[in-house]
């Protein structure tokens, strides 16, 4: 997927590496952050009433899947994550309460996306961080395009990895993500043409809930499992109800 300029995304990135991109965010940054940044990402992408792409993934093990496989009997959870995202690994509990909470009543899946933060290479993210600072007359570094973002704590906590340029090695990446969160909920992996992370959204840690049959329920910007629940539990009811 192109990393070029949208309006949607460059407005994104302001909030986001005002609080990220120099120094680690204390909580009250980063539920602001979240707070700006949320409703940009969940209104990209499929949108809630519309059917969400039935997109080919690829399990860690190396067999395909269709997304379609995982609602057709059931209501689901996909949530957006790469091993350079520190959102993605520090929600990574709220995902498995998720799955504990309601067991075989839905599925829950990530999907490995692209890196969020990889180190050398450029980030998704970082290019549009550099041209919003040239908008606004701010000074970009010589020599730095501003494309490169990795974040700070990747570095203190040893996850710092290169961008993909392969589907094998972003296969790498995801069993890592998997060993070193020692995920329950099943990994699947985007191509690289990161079909599905554009479908639905773009963002780093995203969660879309997908009701029976692929129609989108309720999307998040980011990922929060309380609210994520409240959903699920909503959309429950009123399937037992016989309510559409």
């Amino acid at each position: 997927m192109s990393t070029e300029s949208t309006p949607l995304r460059l407005f994104a990135i302001l909030a986001l590496a005002l609080s990220l991109a120099v120094t680690p965010p204390s909580a009250a940054q980063s539920e602001d952050t979240m707070a700006k940044t949320g409703p940009i990402f969940s209104g990209q992408g499929a949108q809630p009433g519309e059917a969400m792409p039935d997109v080919v993934l690829t399990r860690i093990d190396g067999s395909e899947v269709r997304l379609s496989e995982l609602w057709g009997d059931r209501p689901t959870v996909l949530v957006t994550g790469s091993l350079t995202c520190p959102t993605a690994r520090s929600r990574h509990p709220g995902v498995e309460e998720v799955a504990a909470a309601f067991g075989d009543g839905i599925n829950v899946a990530y999907i490995y996306t692209v890196e969020a933060h990889p180190e050398t290479d450029p980030s998704p993210y970082g290019k549009l961080w550099a041209e919003h600072r040239r908008s606004l007359g701010m000074e970009v570094p010589e020599g730095e395009a501003g494309e490169v973002w990795e974040a700070p704590i990747n570095v203190t906590e040893g996850f710092s990895r290169r961008q993909p340029t392969d589907f094998a090695t972003r296969q790498g990446l995801a069993a890592e993500f998997d060993d070193r969160l020692e995920a329950q909920v099943p990994i699947l992996i985007d191509g690289m043409d990161n079909a599905a992370w554009e479908a639905m959204g773009g963002g780093p840690n995203m969660g879309v809930l997908v009701r029976e049959g692929g129609v989108v329920e309720v999307k998040h910007g980011w990922f929060d499992g309380p609210s994520m629940k409240g959903s699920i539990e909503w959309l429950l009811e009123r399937a037992a109800r016989g309510e559409d």
